[in-house]
């Protein structure tokens, strides 16, 4: 594969990853070109993806039905960190063909990534995404571009790393992913962890013949977003997904998925909370 796809050659006027502040989520921060992530933990700026370190992340207050309480109410985090807790659950995987990486706003997504690689879960690295719903307008790079440098700066090798850069969902992700590679028997879908169910399920509908087992980033509730404000976009991501479990299966997009009565309650809750962002009408 051209190693160019993903180990683009940036100048720092051109190479910034400044986003736009997205609506209804996050002030992110500063993503370094070339001497790495950490090097700039301490610069703030509007606009680098979200690695979970920032505390004064802010939201814009919103209007009609989307418009939210400043802060979330003890119902409505208990709601969440069910949601949360099913949707994250998923098996242990140990070793597989290859890793398929699923861009998003969260860069914790790639960083776990290139730790299964480095223990030698797999030999291949897929990192897919475009453009989604958190990132169009925001980000100047596709999500699998930037996710693949992240994984080299981690210490991927850049020859064990393929890049698919349109995909615009989590169907896309592994439909136009499937195209790149073949006789691979196994995979590791690697994603953000309210992404378990949901992963394995696309998987299971739009990549059958590979045996699918999902991973993510070991993060309790507590501990995915660092205040309200930071939350709050994920609690609309989470009610949008947990949906997409019933619709989609429906549609045939996904594999069914079973969801308890007591999850779909909290959801409810959190919906007629004004959670409902990316909720189907």
């Amino acid at each position: 594969m051209d190693g160019n796809l993903f180990g683009i050659s940036i100048s720092c006027q051109e190479g910034r990853l400044l986003v736009k502040t997205h609506s209804a989520c996050l002030f992110f921060r500063k993503i370094l070109q070339t001497g790495g992530i950490e090097a700039q933990r301490n610069t703030r700026r509007s606009g680098a993806p979200f690695d979970g370190n920032d505390s004064r992340q802010v939201i814009e207050k919103r209007e009609g039905n989307h418009m939210i309480t400043e802060r979330i109410t003890k119902q409505s985090r208990m709601d969440a960190q069910q949601l949360y807790e099913f949707m994250s659950d998923c098996s242990d995987p140990k070793t597989a063909d290859f890793l398929l990486v699923l861009g998003c706003h969260d860069l914790r997504v790639a960083d776990h990534a290139a730790e299964l690689f480095l223990s030698g879960a797999a030999p291949l690295v897929l990192c897919t995404g475009g453009f989604g719903k958190m990132t169009e307008g925001n980000f100047q790079l596709p999500e699998g571009v930037l996710f693949a440098r992240r994984c080299v700066e981690k210490g991927v090798p850049p020859d064990a790393i393929l890049v698919e850069d349109r995909a615009t969902n989590t169907g896309e992700n592994f439909a136009l992913s499937r195209a790149l590679i073949s006789e691979k028997k196994t995979g590791i879908a690697v994603c953000k962890p309210y992404m378990a169910k949901r992963a394995l399920a696309t998987g299971k509908k739009q990549w059958p013949e590979i045996r699918w087992s999902v991973s993510t980033p070991q993060i309790p509730f507590a501990q995915y977003a660092p205040d309200d404000d930071a939350l709050i976009p994920e609690i609309e991501l989470m009610t949008g997904d947990l949906q997409r479990l019933e619709i989609y299966a429906l549609r045939g997009f996904q594999a069914p998925t079973f969801v308890p009565e007591e999850i779909w309650a909290a959801w409810r809750r959190l919906v007629d909370a004004g959670f409902d962002r990316y909720v189907i009408k």
